[in-house]
């Protein structure tokens, strides 16, 4: 599917800033506080509506079953967020002295709000350090970096092309019943709705909007970042309509009286409260808030959602709430104060967005910890991680009021460590309605369940609309499982009757499905099948628990751990080996004998001076285990299509006893029998502290989707593989335009283009405010030739997110590029 023109929707964002102005001059306040406290501020406008952002909450703290993860728990993660970033949007910045916080914050941006209690509260719950034992947030040796709420779409894309895995953004628009205004009438509370559209419900509720749809385009840009979204605490927001109060009038462009009866927010059920923001979307994470549940979790019953938590469905019939984390604070995690370097001991309600952030962090260092060198977890593979392990909550299966239940980081992490031995656990497959993927898997002796997820493409907003039932899924992809006892298939729900527990049929809403087989034959061979209906090919994340696992309960060494917990690769490197006894396993041990002397099999030794000590990290992480120290670090990485041929570029910032890069190309969707293909050789640059670029072109190849890896090679013949990235090669006759490369970049960005029909067009460039900074290309195109436009920005371009679009008769293209300094 050809990526939609983005210039609209950033020119629509661009406007907030200038109606907000305009709101303001005519007498609309610019902050407001809500009943309870909360940071209420005026963006601007939007289909003629007024937006105001919240911070969703009473200030407060929140746990969540996170401690079995940390190095202090016995159950051998040993994880603190080490390496991991954070980034925080709020209304303002985090008080980056506290105590707890220590030199671990840093600024996306210059805040209005300096020293935020909000924004330091959440900051806390993410990685509040322990000094003091009650304080210590989910990730407590993780990077936080603070960002205020103003351009949070924008910083967020540059940061993930930089890295990123992770954002936390614990506010939303403000709608139905919120917030109070001072006018003629005296102060009386404020109703957000638009009469003109609905005269008692306000429309937006569980709405696609445009920022929706931008929220869904970051995650298609950006496969690896996950966005954590509060729900909104509106579900109970239940003023009395009949009374007085003040109601937005367009024509007057302000505030007006008003007694008109307004329903309370979500009605008798309290359905239909999800915010219409980047709450809806499809590939954001959406958190809504429960109650601690005290000792360990024994049944659904034990997960009760808070009054204030908002429920779905979404307009067009979707969870809308994913996942729901405890709002209670447990004696293990108390946040920090904005005003003073101590900790508060304050309860919480609705702070559970950056507690899931958190354990995002914990995950993805267990993932890099279990797989040196590996990609990190899609941000489609950690939902399906979430949801395949989450405590069912009041229903069996998913439910509108807590999405697919109570997050469960303990039960994730293990299903990432079963990953480790058997690669059926955790994988990622592609779908087209062509072609449909089939696999077996064992059940073992418990219930099997099999989740797939994927980041399905930005959909059409919705404008001024009261529940607009168009369907918003673009790629509907299905998942059956067929046993001895028949085909089962996944969750659904029924939108019309959202109270109503889910059943069992063709989920035609959701971008996750779960097939749960309470009961299968133990033993028995079950086989998965993966289909799409239509579309383009679909990355899937797919996720078995339950199945059997050859020899996964067996203790090799009689030392009580079992096999799932240890071994690796069968190889003879066990997971939670501890040698010398000093409470480090030895794959995180720089010296695990205890001999004060890293072995050549712990540390490498990359300058060759003898000394192995000198490739250890600190925390007693060996420097073989990080991909950042690697005998050569890859600063920049990007692979595009020419025409029939493949090129690839790269940057090295650094390189020690590089002999050069093997190219190795296969098909992206093979068999096992599927070898890589050594396509050639290119020289490397010996030892080097300064930066180097080299390119590979492949030659001409039939079309396809291609997957393309680099093997960096030392002198002394050892290897390093780097993670491979996939290139289509489009046929003659179809519309082929490439990525933008290199990306990011400090001077220059070019893509190609190849048209399987002549027509005229233009390349165009775009800030992020949508204004053209660069006309490339103006005229026509000849069918079947490959074009190459670069596009160079002067020195006087701020550094940030820019836009290249295609524009030909027939179609539209988008790509994007982060301009750095």
């Amino acid at each position: 599917m050809a990526q939609a023109d983005l210039t609209a929707r950033f020119s629509n964002v661009a406007k907030l800033s200038e109606s907000k102005r305009q709101l303001i001059d005519a007498g609309m306040p610019a902050r407001m506080k809500g009943p309870r406290g909360q940071t209420i501020e005026l963006i601007g406008a939007l289909d003629g509506q007024p937006v105001y952002y919240t911070t969703l909450g009473r200030v407060s703290a929140q746990s969540i079953g996170a401690t079995q993860l940390w190095i202090t728990a016995q159950a051998g993660y040993r994880l603190s967020g080490l390496g991991q970033r954070v980034a925080l949007f709020d209304a303002g910045g985090v008080r980056d002295s506290h105590i707890e916080l220590g030199n671990r914050i840093s600024f996306g941006d210059t805040p209005v709000l300096q020293n935020f209690s909000h924004a330091t509260t959440v900051a806390g719950l993410i990685g509040a350090g322990g000094l003091d034992p009650t304080a210590r947030g989910i990730a407590y040796n993780a990077e936080i970096r603070s960002f205020d709420w103003s351009n949070d779409f924008f910083e967020l894309d540059q940061e993930a092309q930089k890295g990123l895995l992770v954002s936390v953004h614990p506010y939303g628009s403000n709608l139905g019943w919120g917030g109070s205004h001072d006018g003629p009438n005296g102060r009386l509370p404020v109703w957000n709705g638009t009469p003109s559209v609905h005269p008692s419900e306000d429309y937006q509720f569980g709405q696609y909007s445009i920022v929706t749809q931008m929220a869904d385009e970051i995650h298609v840009r950006n496969p690896y970042v996950q966005m954590v979204k509060s729900v909104g605490n509106d579900r109970d927001d239940a003023k009395d309509g009949t009374a007085g109060h003040y109601v937005f009038d367009p024509s007057q462009y302000k505030f007006v009286y008003s007694e008109a009866p307004r329903s309370p927010d979500g009605g008798p059920g309290g359905f239909d409260t999800i915010i219409g923001d980047a709450s809806t979307g499809k590939n954001v994470l959406t958190i809504g808030a429960c109650v601690a549940v005290p000792g360990a979790y024994q049944s659904a019953s034990d997960v009760q959602v808070h009054p204030y938590s908002g429920f779905g469905p979404t307009d067009d019939g979707r969870l809308g709430v994913d996942l729901v984390a405890p709002s209670d604070v447990a004696d293990r995690l108390i946040t920090g104060r904005s005003d003073a370097d101590y900790t508060s001991g304050s309860t919480g309600t609705s702070y559970a967005a950056p507690v899931v952030g958190g354990a995002i962090a914990l995950l993805q260092e267990l993932h890099a910890s279990l797989r040196p060198g590996a990609a990190p977890l899609r941000s489609s593979t950690m939902r399906a991680v979430f949801f395949a392990s989450a405590f069912d909550a009041e229903l069996p299966g998913p439910d509108y009021r807590s999405g697919w239940g109570q997050v469960n980081v303990e039960g994730a992490a293990n299903l990432l460590s079963l990953d480790a031995i058997d690669e059926t656990t955790i994988q990622v497959v592609e779908t087209s309605p062509s072609e449909t993927v089939r696999f077996d898997v064992v059940a073992g002796a418990g219930p099997l369940t099999v989740q797939i997820a994927w980041t399905d493409p930005a959909a059409a907003p919705s404008f001024n609309t009261h529940n607009d039932r168009t369907v918003r899924l673009v790629h509907d992809v299905d998942v059956r499982v067929l046993g001895p006892d028949g085909t089962h298939q996944p969750w659904v729900l029924d939108p019309t009757q959202p109270a109503q527990p889910a059943t069992r049929g063709d989920n035609v809403l959701d971008n996750a499905e779960q097939v749960y087989i309470a009961q299968p034959i133990p033993g028995a061979t079950y086989t998965v099948e993966i289909s799409q209906k239509s579309g383009a090919a679909q990355q899937v994340s797919v996720v078995v628990a339950g199945n059997q696992i050859a020899n996964v309960d067996q203790d090799l060494e009689g030392d009580g751990l079992q096999i799932q917990f240890e071994d690796v690769d069968q190889d003879g490197s066990f997971l939670n080996d501890d040698t010398d006894g000093d409470g480090i396993p030895n794959y995180r041990d720089a010296d695990d004998d205890g001999d004060g002397i890293p072995t050549a099999q712990e540390c490498a030794d990359p300058n060759g001076d003898g000394n192995p000590a000198d490739a250890c990290m600190l925390q007693g992480v060996p420097r073989y285990l990080s991909a950042a120290s690697l005998p050569v670090e890859l600063a920049e990485v990007s692979v595009s299509a020419e025409g029939l041929r493949i090129r690839i570029d790269w940057l090295t910032a650094t390189e020690t006893d590089n002999a050069g890069f093997a190219i190795d190309l296969r098909p992206a969707v093979c068999n096992e029998n599927c070898a890589w293909r050594d396509l050639g050789f290119v020289e490397g640059a010996g030892t080097s502290d300064i930066a180097h670029s080299y390119t590979f072109a492949t030659g001409e190849l039939a079309p396809g989707l291609y997957r393309i890896r680099l093997r960096q090679v030392d002198f002394d013949g050892a290897m390093t593989e780097h993670p491979a990235l996939d290139i289509e090669i489009a046929s003659p006759s179809a519309i082929f335009v490439s990525d933008a490369y290199p990306n990011p970049t400090s001077r220059a960005s070019r893509l190609s283009l190849r048209l399987g029909v002549e027509e005229e067009g233009q390349v165009r460039v775009y800030n992020a405010l949508g204004q053209l900074v660069d006309q490339v290309f103006d005229g026509r195109w000849t069918a079947g030739t490959t074009y190459t436009y670069e596009t160079t920005l002067s020195q006087s371009m701020p550094a940030g997110a820019y836009f290249i679009v295609i524009q030909g008769e027939s179609f539209t293209e988008t790509r994007q590029f982060t301009l750095v300094r």
